[in-house]
């Protein structure tokens, strides 16, 4: 094999390697989107079983909440007035 043909096989090698990289780097860029979606579902899925199971507490905790807040908010009122 003369000196062409060495750097021939080298050129050869050296593109078949980085095409399976660039393969590769596509395939993990996939399998994590998959992932953060496959996540991003799951959440969304407990966040819902979480309000649906817990309503009456929920409600319960957000108008105590705001009845604590209007509250303050016509005490302040009254002693600004008064």
């Amino acid at each position: 094999m003369d000196l062409q043909n060495i750097f021939y096989v080298l050129a050869i090698a050296v593109m078949v390697s980085w095409l399976i990289f660039v393969v590769m780097v596509i395939y993990f860029l996939w399998k994590i989107n998959q992932a953060i979606l496959h996540f991003k579902k799951n959440t969304v899925e407990r966040v819902e079983n979480v309000i649906r199971e817990n309503k009456a507490r929920i409600a319960g905790v957000v108008s105590t909440s705001a009845a604590v807040y209007l509250a303050d908010k016509i005490r302040g009122f009254f002693k600004k007035v008064v």
